[in-house]
């Protein structure tokens, strides 16, 4: 039977941000601002999530991404991708910036010396991720605006953490 409206291949995908305590950051508490793109995007971008650790001072610690799709295509995505960043490793960093795939757990990690790195770094690996990836612009401007920005990062760090002296509102009841 044939296809009357065939689905075409969107020009984006659709990503939902979250945060989230479960980090691959083991040396400090740090909380994950995690990108998931909607179920219908993953078996076309090959991806289950992004995730970047932050600790309370609003530095990223690490990214990762979570591969999804056939071994062979987990493996492809995943060598082009760490392919880039240890390109971009190079034109920007001096630290120790360590970039692994780990097949069993299909998770490419990259461990940030943040100190070290300059914020063009974490640019260019947000535009590589937003190019390889398929986001929008006007959600790639947003996290951008989010991730590069330490206060930000650290004021939901507080927030998250439970420890913001947020005031309550003031309702009355008639």
């Amino acid at each position: 039977m044939f296809n009357l409206f065939p689905a075409s291949k969107p020009k984006y995908a659709t990503y939902v941000k979250m945060y989230s305590t479960f980090t691959h950051v083991n040396t400090e508490k740090c909380f994950a601002f995690v990108l998931l793109p909607y179920s219908i995007d993953r078996s076309l971008i090959h991806i289950e999530s992004i995730q970047f650790d932050f600790n309370r001072s609003g530095e990223i610690l690490g990214l990762s991404i979570h591969f999804l799709g056939e071994e062979e295509t987990i493996h492809q995505k995943a060598k082009e991708t760490q392919a880039s960043f240890v390109k971009l490793k190079e034109i920007h960093t001096k630290g120790n910036d360590l970039c692994v795939f780990d097949p069993s757990t299909s998770r490419l990690s990259l461990l940030f010396a943040p100190s070290k790195n300059s914020p063009l770094y974490l640019l260019d690996i947000i535009n590589h991720i937003a190019e390889q990836f398929s986001m929008n612009p006007a959600f790639v401007k947003e996290i951008k605006d989010q991730l590069l920005s330490p206060f930000y990062l650290a004021s939901e760090h507080e927030r998250l953490s439970g420890r913001s002296q947020e005031k309550p509102s003031e309702c009355a009841i008639v």
